[in-house]
């Protein structure tokens, strides 16, 4: 929530301990590095309300390598001009908790009136410990009504694969199909695709999503095949 622009600097490469990325509602453009997946340690990537992607030729998408942040539990890349495909690769890998480090913490997101001006966007509060100071700053700065929060603490184990718990990709531009890896998010609370323009059919591996609790696909071209 400041003025930042520019891209995001890829010396954030050398952060070894970097544990959480928040660039919300600032002016960003570019890419996202590839290289952030060097940070080993990242539980929290937050880029939303951006303009990452913007005029660029090829256009720019996600790095797959994400998929190689074995500490990620949640993606938010909401509000931007992101395109191209989803890779598959970001899923294959992402959230295979290698330590007891991100056991226990309580995690807040509170969701927007999805007004104009803000779309889907939301914002989320720190990670490691939910202070109520930190929910009245944001209630004053942020450009938008709140309408939701979601709460909870991440599990003390994680005993199937993909422990991502959020991902938020809507309002960009993204094209193709819905890969079919994301069914191996088995804790995925929160999946949010809509406002793109995704095609084909919602492959039949979405229902290994056991613990999803908001789906939203909303204004997407599915493809309906006959019965």
């Amino acid at each position: 929530m400041n003025l930042l622009s520019g891209e995001i600097p890829v010396e954030l490469r050398f952060l070894s301990n970097l544990e959480n990325l928040i660039l919300d509602f600032n002016y960003l453009t570019g890419s996202i590095p590839a290289n952030l997946s060097n940070c080993t340690n990242l539980n929290w990537i937050s880029l939303s309300n951006n303009k990452l992607g913007a005029k660029f030729r090829p256009p720019l998408g996600i790095p797959p390598e994400l998929g190689d942040c074995k500490s990620l539990v949640w993606l938010d890349l909401n509000t931007n001009q992101l395109s191209g495909t989803i890779p598959p690769d970001l899923f294959k890998k992402s959230g295979f908790i290698a330590d007891a480090s991100l056991t226990g913490k309580p995690y807040l997101y509170i969701k927007n009136d999805d007004s104009k001006q803000c779309h889907d966007a939301g914002n989320l509060l720190e990670f490691g410990g939910i202070r109520q100071r930190d929910l009245d700053r944001i209630s004053s700065r942020h450009p938008c009504n709140f309408t939701r929060v979601y709460l909870g603490i991440t599990r003390p184990n994680f005993n199937h694969n993909g422990s991502m718990i959020f991902f938020n990709l809507s309002y960009n531009k993204r094209e193709g199909g819905i890969p079919k890896e994301l069914g191996s998010m088995y804790y995925l609370k929160i999946l949010n695709l809509g406002h793109n323009d995704l095609t084909g059919p919602i492959p039949d591996e979405l229902s290994g999503l056991k613990n999803l609790a908001n789906l939203e696909l909303n204004s997407l071209s599915f493809l309906v095949l006959p019965v």
